[in-house]
């Protein structure tokens, strides 16, 4: 029970951090369609003297947390009800 408490509330807010991160980086941005992920160049992450460099990476920095929360959140649930069974 105590994995599922600390699971999904963990999960929960891991979604609007990762959609946050996912904004910043500039998913949508010009009207593009949802599907559309060519703002994802990632290529400026080894060219450090790009402008806007630190934002970008703080940008990356965020999306991957929010995913890694929910992949821990979810996984300690998954775990809790699979050992359930």
């Amino acid at each position: 029970m105590r994995r599922i408490l600390i699971g999904l509330p963990l999960a929960l807010v891991g979604v609007p951090v990762a959609f946050y991160g996912l904004t910043r980086l500039g998913w949508r941005s010009h009207r593009s369609p949802a599907t559309d992920l060519h703002f994802l160049h990632l290529d400026w992450v080894a060219n450090t003297s790009a402008p806007y460099w630190r934002a970008h990476v703080e940008n990356l920095l965020v999306l991957s947390l929010g995913l890694l929360m929910i992949t821990v959140g979810l996984g300690a649930v998954a775990a809790r009800t699979w050992r359930a069974r």
